[in-house]
């Protein structure tokens, strides 16, 4: 269901439709927006796919212990942090190796208290 209690296509491409909605306006609405919606949930699915390759990649590149990132994140800018990362220096590499990176949007680069590395996602020149 949308926010505004309202149908409406996500970002994602999932149907939001309120439980009370007319079942004509909700047909009218499929109707209308199901090949948006296909659209955008095969957009997001290849996203998806290239972001964990990506990952995987990362990982396996600087010997890191894990790549892990904070939920509602823009995904095209996870993307590029991680590629971004993936093309670090040799001396950053040396540090990172062991390591499990976590992309969050906060601005500061910490240690949590689980031991991952907590930086935003614009850390990477």
């Amino acid at each position: 269901m949308s926010p505004y209690d309202e149908l409406s296509v996500a970002r994602d491409g999932y149907l939001l439709i309120p439980c009370n909605e007319n079942i004509k306006h909700c047909i009218t609405f499929l109707r209308e927006n199901a090949e948006k919606s296909r659209d955008l949930v095969f957009s997001a699915e290849q996203l998806r796919e290239k972001i964990r390759i990506s990952r995987l990649h990362c990982i396996s590149e600087l010997r890191l212990a894990d790549i892990s990132w904070q939920q509602g994140m823009n995904r095209e800018y996870l993307l590029s942090s991680i590629q971004r990362l993936a093309k670090c220096s040799d001396a950053v590499r040396n540090l990172l190796s062991g390591i499990h990176i976590h992309f969050c949007l906060n601005p500061t680069i910490y240690v949590m208290s689980d031991g991952r590395l907590s930086v935003p996602l614009d850390w990477v020149a």
